[in-house]
């Protein structure tokens, strides 16, 4: 009988906990990255009885995603009852979360076909242009207040937050009514890990954390409270909207047919609109903060930009229109690096296994989570010369080719990579690409005299990398 391969290396981990005692529930990568020093690439910890395999080299990433991505494509179980954000039975959907099978499909193809393709995107071209406005329009009235100061993290994330609600219900909501259903997703958000007891333990969870019990469900009834009613408000008047040529991310759920027939509640399309607007709109957020202090960090880089932003438009009269973003190589060149650097996620979400699988020497057991470090893949020095500095020129002319999907080989996966690479990931870098356009366009931004820019980062809403210290920049108006 031929000897079993062994687990890839790790901690000892203890009865029932695994191994929480050492990495905790919250911000485990430096716990993880310690543990990768210590193992090598490949580690195994366990997170309460849940086995986990944390991988860390561009090679084996490749092997996983892409070579063997139907063993490796299939994802966590469905969450306990307790556990759920809008009620319903055990099918409550995430696409991230719905394990390969028809519905998976259907969910990706409808996204992919309804919203993300071209003719859909430019459906919104008007209301991307009202947000910008309002985005600049914000901007300078808090110059005007702070002497050319902006910290602008919040203005970017309230005005993208005002866009994907309206891909995600085609209604045009106030101010106040944006930043209330926002408060109420980041807070969902910001507790995550606390909640997660009630995933790893259902049956004992509510009775171990009593208070964390009751926060959880208050924080649940705000957001149905926010965000139900909205779909109930599209629901009643399918026909209405039609007429109004506004076709929203609700409006394709609720039309959806489901295999084997049927129509998705509508506390699950609430679901899937609540997906949309955390995926959409935290991570873009995230790494336009992060590129504007690039461009801050580095004037030349920001120069180089704004001269090829007005070579492109000058025939335009200065005005950027979407199609001049395709012919601005260093401006996605920028882009690009900005994600190198500071992916806005450091783990994907956990992969799981379908089958044991042997891989560099280990064996894999079927049912185990695999995780993926991307920092480690983007800051690797055998992969990228001079990881550490920001150089966009690294994107240019052919000199690092890059393929995002990882399809060829993986370099950076930003996205993910294989059968579940992010579906948003052409929205992603589009609005990235449109933002940041039009925000040098308009003004020039410099550092703050006397305030040194800090780049440490630091994971908020348990699950985003954003600066430790949110960028603070003075702008100046184009003339």
């Amino acid at each position: 009988m031929r000897k079993r391969k062994s687990l890839p290396p790790g901690p000892m981990p203890l009865p029932v906990v695994g191994n929480l005692h050492q990495i905790g529930l919250g911000e485990i990568e430096p716990q993880l990255k310690k543990l990768h020093d210590k193992y090598g690439s490949m580690i195994t910890v366990y997170q309460g009885p849940e086995r986990h395999v944390f991988i860390g080299g561009h090679d084996v990433a490749h092997q996983t995603l892409v070579k063997n991505g139907l063993a490796f494509g299939h994802r966590l179980p469905a969450a306990p009852e307790n556990f759920r954000l809008f009620g319903g039975d055990a099918s409550e959907p995430f696409i991230g979360f719905t394990d390969c099978g028809p519905l998976w499909r259907l969910f990706r193809r409808n996204l992919a076909s309804e919203i993300l393709s071209p003719t859909s995107l430019s459906s919104f071209a008007n209301d991307r242009n009202e947000i910008l406005k309002k985005l600049i329009h914000k901007l300078k009235n808090e110059a005007d207040k702070a002497g050319d100061v902006v910290q602008p993290l919040e203005t970017f994330r309230h005005v993208l937050f005002s866009l994907a609600l309206f891909m995600c219900f085609g209604e045009k909501l106030d101010d106040e009514a944006v930043a209330e259903r926002l408060e109420a997703i980041r807070l969902s958000h910001q507790n995550l890990s606390r909640f997660v007891v009630f995933h790893i333990f259902p049956k004992f969870g509510k009775y171990l954390f009593p208070q964390r019990w009751k926060e959880m469900l208050a924080i649940r009834r705000r957001l149905v409270i926010n965000l139900l009613p909205i779909v109930q408000t599209r629901a009643h008047k399918m026909e209405e909207n039609k007429k109004d040529g506004i076709f929203s991310y609700a409006d394709s759920l609720l039309a959806l047919e489901l295999p084997g027939g049927g129509k998705l509640k509508e506390s699950e399309v609430t679901t899937l609109c609540y997906e949309f607007l955390t995926a959409g709109v935290s991570t873009v957020v995230s790494s336009l903060q992060w590129a504007m202090a690039n461009l801050v960090k580095y004037p030349y880089v920001q120069a180089k930009l704004f001269e090829e932003i007005e070579r492109v438009t000058q025939k335009n009269g200065g005005v950027i229109n979407e199609e001049d973003l395709k012919k601005m190589p260093y401006l996605k060149a920028v882009i690009l690096e900005t994600l190198r650097s500071h992916p806005p996620i450091h783990t994907l979400l956990p992969h799981k296994v379908s089958e044991d699988i042997s891989l560099e020497g280990y064996t894999i057991p079927k049912n185990t989570y695999v995780n993926f470090m991307l920092v480690s893949m983007g800051l690797d020095g055998k992969v990228w010369q001079d990881p550490l500095e920001f150089k966009p020129e690294r994107f240019m002319g052919g000199r690092e080719s890059i393929d995002l999907t990882g399809t060829r080989e993986i370099k950076m996966i930003p996205f993910g990579a294989g059968r579940r690479v992010c579906p948003g990931m052409g929205l992603g870098m589009f609005h990235l690409e449109y933002m940041v356009a039009h925000l040098i366009k308009e003004f020039e931004w410099k550092a703050v005299a006397g305030d040194e820019l800090d780049m440490a980062e630091s994971m908020e809403m348990d699950i985003d990398y954003v600066m430790k210290k949110p960028l603070q920049a003075c702008i100046v108006p184009r003339k």
